[in-house]
């Protein structure tokens, strides 16, 4: 578009503006007049005194309409309307009606604007056919024909003729972009066309609408069949956000009729869903899920089971302060296999301990209902054992026989404690032997180190002096030459090792053995207490060969209490069966039954609590993973609450997913996740198996994983989803940054335009007068972390609480402070210009940090 065309734009849409807010200016206006008017009625006073209550309610009434329009006005005077569109009807070219499109939530009628214009909610349902129709001409944009029935049953039809889109604020008209018709550009110059509109985008880093900067793969993506499942792989700064966002607004009218409460979108933090609340209210997405995806494991947990929300737990959904080596860990292909087997065996060995206390046979499957039979089951045979036991109560043989029957049971799980002792006791001193050995291997080896070393030295001075004194003897007679030289060369060799820089490294080395030697003599004296190695091992042998004859008594001991148990549990059980009339297998603990059941009505909880909380502590304590909540109450006791993270979230679901193969939970259709490279391949997978059906766009990088071990590398392979879309120019960041992080970070993304020296990143060196820089070209900072921040205001000395720090906890703060952003909250965001502290952040970071910037990018490192 030519310059000349762009300002009659501007000129024109500037007219229709000050035509609506002359609108505005005539509502207010006349609502102030009719209360005046009531006023002066009252005032005069010329009625009786029941006409004088009925103005008294109508002057309530005018005041009352006055306030909601002032009210109204007031909102609409900040930003009145977004879009501008000029329709035709279809049967008169020239009869032309213009639509200024509004997301201000207050407005819900259509406001007339002059003779042919009216400002209308961008709302689309069935009580508004015409706003239905608008929606889906700015959508599409295109001059394709729209018909819409009116209230009265008519039938119109619209032919769009233009659609702009402005950035209005409190009257003043800050920019125009025509979006229908596609400016006529020249080849030559779509180029120069694209970089403006670039620019005039980074000049409001926001979220907005970006169709007049969209490119042609954009634009497919965007219009993708609905049934395809794909992923973006898109470079820094390509738009994948604002593509995704543009989707879902593009699917809002294909899918209104029939899907569209199938959406869930996944996003990475809520600072980014507030970034994006404007343009995701605009284009009428607020009612679709949108969560991350630990928000969503919390909420399907939920809707599995309404019991869960009254557990013990304390969430940290956020991994962005878990080390590398445990999110790596634990979701390690193999750990996760590790983990369902964990669960598997798990709900086998509970579902079988209730099997045998009922004497039935196992099930094939184990499910939720499965689960619930066997408890209904056991609930019915304790109330059977119950009555039977008070009936036999008369029986004195009966009872003798069940006591020592007790007694026996008790008896043999007291030896079986003792035969575990005995046999942990050999296992530790065959341990404490392997320990002894291993120290005197070590005292032995060392000391035979050092003799082979020492050796080895005086034979190497040795053989050096003795080759001095054969060439000394041949410089004497002056028979060799070579003589003289070859002299000098082996005296120096000689004071090397004597006197010289070997002589000293050799020295340090053995001064090192002999520490080595000391330190390892330390060990083997505190093990040994000064005592013979002999005779500790002579006082092993002897213990271990007592503790093997008590280990083979008690477990004779063991052996013929299981039989006498056997032959009571068989007398006992007669006794029973011949009570009830008929043969069965009758249990004869009720414990055993109670056991079974307690863990079986919590099964689940219990799963998760007993093998898979186990299962991942070792590398929770390994990391340093805090794993208890203690908190102290007023009585002077305290409560525990266990720490759950996404990762345990995702265990949990698995073992809710086994169990409850048919729940009624929330159904998607589609699945839209953005900033996909942050989940891991157990999500997806986690995905899929909930959701099998479901088609899924994920719109991702994975050159900006932030943590350095885990996340997606390969989409195919760790998402199933083969389809994908690359993306590789950069239309965010000017060409002076895009250029910087390919130099410095070994990015390959393309740019659009020209490399101006002016936009070239400032490389910072004295960090000292950072603050000035940051106060004066508002800048905000982008660290790793907190630690980071930290450290930041430490070297530029400043004061922490001259920045309000925001990580992915966080909330934007309405106040205007300066900000310093942690490089996983400053994820997906954008501003116009960027300090970014680099110390610490791997590469991806780097590149993460320094693609937020627009316009201006300092950078330190």
């Amino acid at each position: 578009m030519s310059v000349i065309t762009q300002n009659k734009l501007f000129v024109e849409e500037e007219r229709y503006k000050e035509e609506v807010y002359r609108t505005f200016d005539g509502m207010a206006s006349s609502a102030s007049s009719e209360v005046r008017l009531k006023k002066a009625s009252i005032t005069r006073g010329s009625f009786d005194d029941k006409e004088a209550f009925m103005m008294q309610g109508q002057l309530s009434g005018a005041e009352k309409r006055r306030r909601e329009i002032e009210q109204l006005v007031g909102k609409l005077y900040d930003r009145p309307y977004f879009s501008h569109v000029e329709v035709s009807m279809e049967d008169d070219e020239y009869d032309r009606e213009h639509y200024f499109l509004s997301d201000c939530e207050s407005l819900n009628e259509m406001v007339p604007v002059g003779k042919d214009g009216y400002v209308l909610p961008f709302k689309q349902d069935r009580e508004r056919p015409i706003s239905g129709a608008l929606f889906h001409c700015y959508q599409s944009k295109k001059g394709s024909s729209i018909s819409y029935r009116g209230p009265q049953g008519d039938e119109f039809v619209f032919v769009p003729q233009s659609i702009c889109d402005t950035d209005i604020k409190k009257r003043k008209l800050l920019n125009v972009i025509q979006l229908y018709p596609t400016p006529d550009v020249s080849q030559n110059s779509a180029d120069e066309l694209l970089e403006s509109k670039l620019k005039e985008n980074r000049d409001n880093p926001t979220l907005r609408n970006i169709i007049s900067t969209l490119q042609q793969m954009q634009f497919e993506i965007i219009k993708t069949d609905t049934k395809t499942n794909f992923v973006v792989q898109g470079c820094a700064g390509s738009g994948k956000s604002q593509c995704l966002l543009h989707r879902l607004f593009f699917l809002r009218d294909e899918l209104s009729q029939d899907g569209w409460n199938g959406v869930l979108l996944l996003t990475p933090t809520k600072l980014f869903r507030q970034y994006s609340a404007e343009l995701v209210r605009r284009y009428q997405l607020s009612d679709i899920d949108d969560c991350s995806i630990a928000d969503l494991y919390i909420t399907l947990l939920n809707a599995y089971d309404v019991r869960f929300k009254d557990r013990q737990y304390k969430y940290q959904l956020t991994e962005e302060y878990l080390p590398n080596g445990y999110l790596f860990a634990v979701y390690e292909e193999e750990n996760v296999v590790k983990i369902e087997h964990e669960i598997d065996n798990a709900l086998r060995k509970y579902v079988q301990a209730g099997c045998k206390a009922l004497g039935i046979e196992e099930p094939a499957e184990i499910t939720a209902l499965v689960v619930e039979d066997i408890v209904k089951q056991l609930d019915e045979e304790m109330k059977a054992f119950d009555i039977r036991e008070e009936a036999l109560q008369q029986n004195d043989e009966y009872q003798e026989k069940r006591k020592e029957y007790e007694q026996l049971l008790k008896d043999v799980e007291t030896n079986k404690k003792k035969k575990q002792r005995y046999t942990d006791e050999i296992e530790s001193i065959a341990a404490r032997r392997r320990e002894l050995d291993l120290l005197v291997e070590t005292v032995n080896e060392v000391e035979k180190e050092k003799a082979d070393w020492v050796h080895q030295r005086e034979k190497r001075v040795k053989d050096a002096v003795k080759k001095l004194e054969e060439v000394s003897r041949k410089f004497e007679r002056g028979t060799d030459l070579q003589a003289p030289a070859k002299y000098a060369q082996q005296l120096f060799i000689v004071k090397n090792l004597t006197e010289g820089r070997k002589f000293l490294e050799d020295e340090e080395y053995l001064v090192f053995l002999d520490e080595y030697i000391s330190q390892a003599k330390a060990e083997l004296q505190e093990f040994t207490k000064d005592k013979k190695v002999k005779n500790i091992i002579d006082r092993y042998a002897k213990r271990e060969q007592e503790v093997n004859g008590n280990l083979e008594s008690i477990s004779g001991e063991i052996e013929e209490m299981l039989t006498r148990i056997e032959e009571y549990s068989e007398w006992l059980r007669e006794a029973a069966s011949n009570f009830e009339g008929e043969e069965a297998r009758i249990t004869l603990l009720r414990s055993e039954m109670e056991r079974a059941r307690y863990f079986l009505v919590r099964l689940e909880s219990t799963v998760f609590e007993q093998e898979v909380w186990n299962a991942l502590s070792p590398v929770k304590e390994q990391y340093g993973i805090q794993k208890i909540q203690v908190e102290e109450l007023k009585d002077g006791k305290h409560k525990e609450s266990r720490i759950l993270y996404k990762s345990d979230l995702l265990f949990y679901i698995r073992i809710y997913m086994k169990l409850h193969p048919d729940a009624n939970l929330p159904g998607y259709s589609l699945i839209c996740i953005d900033e996909g490279q942050d989940l891991h391949r157990a999500d997806y997978d986690i995905l899929h198996g909930l959701y099998p059906k479901a088609v899924f766009n994920v719109f991702g990088d994975v050159n900006q994983v932030l943590h350095a071990t885990c996340g997606i590398r390969e989409w195919e392979r760790q998402t199933g989803i083969s389809t994908v879309y690359p993306l590789t120019t950069n239309y965010r960041n000017t060409a002076a940054i895009v250029e910087f992080c390919n130099e410095h970070f070994d990015t390959q993304m393309e740019y659009v335009g020209g490399v101006d020296k002016k936009q070239r990143p400032i490389v910072v060196t004295d960090i000292d007068n950072s603050w000035d820089r940051i106060a004066s070209e508002d800048l905000v900072v982008i660290v790793k972390d907190r630690e980071s921040y930290e450290e930041f205001c430490k070297d530029a000395g400043i004061e922490t609480d001259s920045f309000v720090y925001l990580d992915t906890t966080s909330v934007k703060s309405t106040e205007k402070q300066k900000e310093c952003y942690s490089i996983f909250a400053a994820k997906g965001l954008e501003f116009s210009n960027v300090f970014v502290y680099a110390k610490h952040m791997t590469k991806n970071q780097k590149v993460v940090a320094c693609t937020r910037a627009m316009g201006g990018l300092y950078y330190y490192e």
